[in-house]
């Protein structure tokens, strides 16, 4: 039964075998088509020949019998040359007397047919010569069979015949001639491509056993074509990848024609391994391959690029460290795998602005790789450390390294990190820094451990810097009241709940007031009063202080302008100006415009700023204080002895006076009254400079008598005047005396 079906079976594949050897493809070879079509003309005239023979033979049937025989012989013989047997001698012989005996039984002129086409189909092979040869033999056949048949060797008409087909068997000899040679050179360029191709060629079976291997293979891998183990291409593969590539040809050899592309990595003959992108293609079907072919090409070098992005692209710059968005996909994929806990601890430098102010930028790319650098000895391989930007860092502790005491643990020892100098541009710097924690015990929540680490973050530097805090339910409304209070500052100054104090400044030798320092107070209507020192950050950090700034200015001097016409007494007007307001807008700008506004003369102006604010590394500051300087307005340097500036800075801007922090006053007169050489050193510096002294924070009057004594020319402080409002001010200057002196 099952051998009946394989008999069906064959049969119906029969029709599509012929249709499929009369196609003719575009990208067929074109000698093969050559002979298939020859084949064909012949055998038709062979069969044309037979009707002749049935129909009007010259010799009856009887005696020409042998006609049929020698015609299959001819067909035979034809289809043996097809299938590109080449003739031998013998062969040719048999065949022109084959030719005879046709012409013989048939006749000359019928026989024509078989006589030109047996003779070019023979032109197909050998050389020149024997395709003449074969020629000359074929016309003595047809002469002998001529005269066999009763004819003559007129009969023969040889004159007509012979000239006509040397030359036919010459010219097609020359056309196919060059249709090989075509050929042979289409297959020369093909090889030349794939000798000089950059990708190793290879035709395998469909256990990957190896055809064919182009040369490219040790020119590219430094593997000798022979040289793959077992000679199959899966054992060249790593046995780490191995698997992969199992599975891609699997689906090749699944369907013909399949094609697919896929990456391994494959051992080279230096005894290294490289990357390597296979295009592959099931052709095991094509008749002309007949196996898969497979183009391998080394990607090492793609490869490595695209691994340099990648580590671009999630890794800080200048530490090497992850950055804010491996972080986000590290946190992603907790959340996505199921990690039962995970831990937060953004950690802030404390003085990074006051090195990059005092240091410079390149300094503060120093301590920034070096803090890098220790953070990451003291945490685990699994941990990571993250630059999120600027000087914050973050670490991402998971499973039991997110344990709350484990946590603890480790805010301690990175804090103590920071318990050894830092070498910064040949000088010894010590820097603290403070960490906010946030930790979740139940399903990763990236977004919320960003926020609670960044609020206990917060509370930690508002509270004292140098330690760490741990995010609690209570923090959050802190927070939530910071962005009420950011979002009322922005609507304040419209509201007018600004207000000015004013403190008088005093000439130490006589008592006299000789000016005032105007002090910014927030009347919040659910609050009541607010300092400075709380929403002044704030503003500075938003922008607002711009605004803010304007105004002060422009308040300061109409009360300036207002007392000196009530009183007549040309009183030095003290205005705070940040550093943010030289670098967000411009202060020369407000002045000129309070002074235009209020009618102050310019030098009754003081604009007091930090140390801090000399030590920015901005040219606009340098030149935006020489303007206000050239417009007459003078310059204090607020807070002298607590920042980090450079004594040169003096010499470089211009500079009037020198305020003598608090810190360094209420030390005066007491038991551990350790600041008096400070003081008497800035007194000093400023009498060598040309430079005015003003004390701040005087609460006694030893510590006034003792800046007398020292030289001291101002002195502003509770123990001189409180701070007042613009009617305490106006009435204090009228009575003449010092009523809110305490």
């Amino acid at each position: 039964m099952a051998a009946t079906e394989a008999v069906n079976e064959e049969r119906r594949r029969w029709p599509d075998r012929l249709r499929a050897w009369g196609r003719v493809d575009a990208d067929q070879p074109l000698l093969p088509v050559v002979r298939r079509a020859f084949l064909v003309f012949l055998l038709s005239c062979y069969g044309m020949t037979v009707l002749r023979w049935l129909s009007d033979p010259v010799v009856p049937h009887g005696r020409s019998w042998p006609v049929l025989p020698v015609l299959a012989a001819l067909s035979l013989a034809a289809v043996r040359l097809y299938r590109k047997e080449h003739p031998h001698p013998v062969t040719d012989l048999l065949v022109a007397v084959g030719v005879g005996v046709v012409i013989w039984a048939v006749g000359a002129l019928p026989a024509g047919g078989v006589l030109f086409v047996g003779a070019s189909f023979r032109a197909m092979y050998g050389r020149f010569p024997s395709t003449v040869a074969f020629s000359v033999m074929v016309l003595t056949a047809m002469a002998g069979g001529v005269i066999v048949a009763g004819g003559t060797v007129a009969d023969t008409k040889l004159e007509q015949y012979g000239p006509g087909l040397i030359l036919t068997t010459l010219m097609l000899r020359l056309v196919l001639l060059a249709v090989q040679r075509y050929e042979t050179g289409a297959a020369a360029r093909f090889e030349t491509v794939v000798r000089s191709s950059r990708d190793v060629i290879m035709i395998t079976d469909r256990d990957t056993a190896a055809c064919y291997v182009s040369p490219a293979l040790e020119r590219v891998f430094g593997l000798a074509p022979d040289a793959l183990p077992d000679g199959r291409f899966l054992s060249w593969v790593l046995d780490e990848d191995r698997e992969h590539v199992e599975r891609c040809v699997a689906r090749l050899l699944a369907e013909p024609q399949a094609a697919s592309t896929f990456g391994c990595r494959v051992p080279t003959g230096d005894g290294g391994t490289t990357h390597v992108e296979i295009s592959a293609q099931n052709l095991l079907e094509d008749p002309h391959v007949h196996g898969l072919l497979l183009a391998v090409r080394d990607v090492s070098e793609r490869t490595e690029l695209t691994e340099r992005l990648r580590h671009q692209a999630y890794h800080d710059p200048l530490t090497g460290l992850a950055n804010r968005t491996l972080l986000t996909e590290r946190l992603a994929t907790a959340r996505a795998g199921g990690v039962p806990g995970a831990a937060l601890l953004l950690t802030d430098l404390d003085s990074f602005k006051a090195v990059n102010d005092t240091l410079g930028h390149l300094a503060g790319d120093e301590l920034l790789v070096e803090v890098a650098a220790r953070l990451s000895r003291r945490l685990a391989p699994a941990d990571l450390l993250v630059r999120l930007g600027g000087d914050e860092f973050a670490i991402l502790l998971l499973g039991e390294r997110a344990a709350p005491h484990t946590v603890e643990q480790i805010a301690e020892d990175l804090l103590a990190t920071f318990d050894l100098p830092i070498a910064l541009s040949g000088v010894q710097r010590t820097v603290s820094a403070s960490i906010g924690i946030a930790i979740a015990n139940g399903p990763v929540d990236g977004e919320r451990l960003l926020r609670e680490a960044d609020i206990a973050l917060y509370r930690a530097k508002g509270g004292g810097r140098a330690r760490y805090v741990q995010y609690r339910q209570e923090l959050h409304g802190h927070a939530v009241e910071q962005l009420q209070l950011q979002l009322d500052l922005h609507q304040a100054l419209s509201r007018r709940e600004f207000v000015l104090h004013y403190q008088p400044i005093h000439d130490l030798g006589t008592g006299r007031r000789v000016g005032f320092e105007a002090l910014v107070r927030w009347h919040r209507p659910e609050r009541g009063t607010i300092g400075p020192e709380e929403f002044v950050p704030l503003a500075e950090h938003t922008g607002a202080i711009v605004p803010l700034g304007g105004w002060i200015l422009l308040e300061a001097c109409r009360q300036g302008a207002a007392l000196f016409h009530l009183t007549g007494e040309p009183l030095q007007v003290n205005v705070n100006v940040s550093v943010r307001q030289f670098l967000l807008g411009s202060v020369v700008g407000h002045v000129r415009r309070a002074l235009e506004r209020s009618g102050l003369p310019p030098s009754r102006l003081t604009v007091e700023i930090t140390e801090s604010t000399l030590a920015t590394d901005d040219d606009t500051i340098e030149v935006q204080l020489r303007t206000l300087r050239a417009l007459g307005v003078r310059i204090s340097l607020d807070d002298f002895g607590t920042g980090y500036s450079s004594l040169g800075y003096l010499h470089r801007y211009p500079v009037d006076e020198l305020k003598i922090d608090r810190s360094f006053v209420e030390r005066l007169g007491s038991e551990r009254g350790t600041s008096e050489p400070v003081v008497s050193a800035v007194m000093a510096l400023s009498r060598s400079l040309g430079l005015r002294t003003v004390a701040e924070g005087i609460e006694t009057d030893v510590q006034r008598s003792r800046l007398a004594l020292l030289g001291c020319d101002l002195g502003q402080g509770f123990g001189l005047t409180r701070p007042v409002t613009a009617d305490g001010l106006r009435s204090l200057l009228l009575s003449g005396s010092d009523a809110s002196r305490r």
